[in-house]
């Protein structure tokens, strides 16, 4: 797919690939394997697109983009269409239904920071607070990701176990949805939610951004587990 990205793109800025081109049927089957293919469309896909990025590689990176049937256009990703998905852990079902139960908070400070000239691109777009692009920025979390909230409010915060039992998905969102069936699971919730509005920085930032602070995760992760190894060899070898 790469390679028929650069075939198509050529020395080209943007190339549509409308229904009935050669091509379209292959990369709306791909497109089709996204995990989140209903949330990201409504509707059948009017053409697909391959765009320059010029927030990757220098400016020699590309990416498939959609339009569908009401004229929405976003891109998509070929990582996630290709690779083997994985059914979900409890815990990440969990941090699923917190997003959701929170996402009023997210929308609160989405509507802030566009009511804020200086937060504004000429474009209407919002600019990342941390490099001030307004390429695809969104409201996302500095500091504490969503997933360590959740884990330090488990862990040290919250009042009893956390509610395990999970309905069916939100078609709209395709987020896990809890099932709070007792005043204990209900109370755990209510606590998240005042717990992520205390704790939780919720700022606009860009795609770029938000990739580099998610490799220095990464990185970081593959620091402490290369040091627990080496601690844990250089244990084994004083005994």
């Amino acid at each position: 797919m790469r390679a028929l990205q650069r075939e198509l793109l050529g020395n080209a800025q943007e190339v549509a690939v409308p229904r009935g081109s050669p091509h379209f049927e292959l990369i709306e089957a791909v497109f089709n394997l996204h995990p989140q293919r209903a949330q990201k469309a409504r509707g059948p896909i009017r053409s697909f697109f391959v765009c320059r990025n010029p927030h990757v590689l220098g400016g020699r990176g590309c990416e498939f983009q959609f339009e569908d049937a009401e004229g929405s256009r976003d891109d998509f990703s070929l990582l996630k269409c290709t690779r083997p998905t994985k059914r979900p852990s409890k815990h990440a079902q969990l941090v699923e239904a917190c997003a959701a139960a929170v996402a009023d908070q997210t929308a609160e400070v989405a509507a802030a920071a566009q009511a804020d000239p200086s937060q504004c691109s000429a474009a209407g777009g919002l600019r990342c607070s941390k490099c001030g692009l307004d390429f695809k920025t969104t409201i996302a979390y500095s500091g504490w990701t969503l997933s360590k909230l959740v884990q330090e409010y488990r862990e040290r915060k919250a009042a009893g176990r956390a509610p395990s039992r999970f309905g069916k998905r939100d078609p709209a969102t395709g987020q896990a949805a809890l099932l709070l069936q007792s005043e204990a699971d209900q109370a755990w919730m209510a606590g998240w939610v005042d717990f992520h509005r205390r704790n939780a920085k919720l700022v606009p930032l860009c795609k770029c951004c938000q990739g580099a602070a998610a490799d220095a995760r990464r990185a970081w992760k593959l620091r402490q587990r290369v040091d627990a190894r080496k601690a844990a060899r250089l244990a084994a070898a004083r005994q």
